[in-house]
């Protein structure tokens, strides 16, 4: 059975309301603090596909803030890598 997308709603800075799916959600345990990989699905000009990321609060999910430290992007890279290579696999077997 294939996943669920889920998506969320953001209001910009202009009052525009944009429609993100959200591709990934997890926790790290040493910082406790949760974080959310998502996409507007939307391509950059070389054709890669624009994703964002941010921590939030599971409690207070109207909150999301920006990633700072180079440990954490990376951590986040990480995890778009391994999101890349699952897909990959789907496809490969689908």
């Amino acid at each position: 059975m294939a996943d669920e997308k889920k998506y969320m709603e953001i209001v910009d800075e202009n009052d525009n309301v944009i429609k993100y799916e959200i591709l990934l959600s997890f926790m790290l345990a040493d910082t406790g603090k949760h974080y959310l990989i998502y996409t507007d699905n939307t391509y950059s000009e070389d054709g890669n596909l624009k994703v964002y990321a941010s921590i939030y609060s599971p409690l207070d999910d109207t909150k999301m803030e920006k990633v700072e430290t180079d440990r954490e992007w990376q951590i986040i890279n990480d995890q778009i890598q391994k999101l890349i290579l699952k897909n990959n696999k789907i496809k490969e077997n689908g």
